[in-house]
Formats: structure tokens, sequence, C-alpha cells
């Protein structure tokens, strides 16, 4: 949230998002983590380092999401200058 600037509902529906799709999965206590559907034993080990690790196609999505997510930042950006241009604009005209 931090480095682009997001909104805490923007996070949340991209978690929301990535979850359904079935790409992230929650685990009460230990957070949220890439989905493995390939793992052994079937067993969910989300203490380990591969737990985190990017999986096959995910790093594309992550990457698609990351750029989305700082276009989105940009378009926000913008428009907070054009409202501060027009309120400026109208404070000085107002005087």
């Amino acid at each position: 949230m931090r480095e682009f600037g997001a909104s805490s509902l923007t996070v949340q529906k991209a978690m929301t998002l990535l979850k359904q799709d079935g790409s992230a999965v929650s685990r009460p206590g230990k957070g949220a983590f890439v989905a493995h559907h390939a793992h052994p034993d079937g067993a969910d080990d989300f203490d380990s380092p591969e737990a985190t690790a990017p999986v096959g196609g995910t790093t594309a999505r992550v990457e698609a999401l990351e750029r989305a997510l700082a276009d989105a930042v940009e378009q926000i950006a913008d428009l907070r200058a054009r409202v501060e241009a027009l309120e400026t604009g109208s404070s000085e005209r107002g005087h």
C-alpha cells in the first residue's frame, strides 16, 4: 500500500480477486500466500520458503497487477493535481 499509494480497499479487492482465481490462499494466523496446486503430498506447508515463491504464470500476473496499480496511482496523482489546480483557480477568482 505504501509503495504504490493504494488504499486498503484496493488491496483487499485485489486479494479477493486472486483468491477467487485460485492464485492465493489465506490461512488464519499465517497470512496470505501464493497458492501451490502441485504439492507432492497435498499438504499445505506455509512455513517453507517455497510457500511464498511465485509459481508458473503467477509472476506474470503479479507483474501485470503491479503495472495496473502503478497506472492507477499515476491517474490518481494526475486527478489530484487537476483538482488542486481547479481549487487554486477558483480561490484566486473569488478574491
